[in-house]
């Protein structure tokens, strides 16, 4: 249904983000997490908390750990 269709575009445009600014951008870590939510209402948990985790480790490393959205991200 609607979440295929969401996935489908969400890895396109997150792969075309990634070309643009590089893999460590925050936009990318943005992404990360959108894509993770539509991950976890397809029902695959794995999926969303390993792009949970990429957003985590891409805000640790553009925006530092004292960064409210790196704690808030925790």
């Amino acid at each position: 249904g609607m979440l295929s269709e969401a996935y489908t575009l969400f890895a396109e445009g997150f792969s075309i983000l990634q070309q643009v600014t590089g893999p460590m951008h925050r936009e990318v870590a943005n992404c990360c997490r959108y894509l993770a939510m539509v991950l976890y209402h397809a029902g695959d948990m794995a999926g969303a908390i390993m792009q949970q985790h990429k957003e985590l480790i891409i805000n640790e490393r553009c925006l530092g750990l004292d960064h409210p959205d790196t704690a808030h991200r925790h």
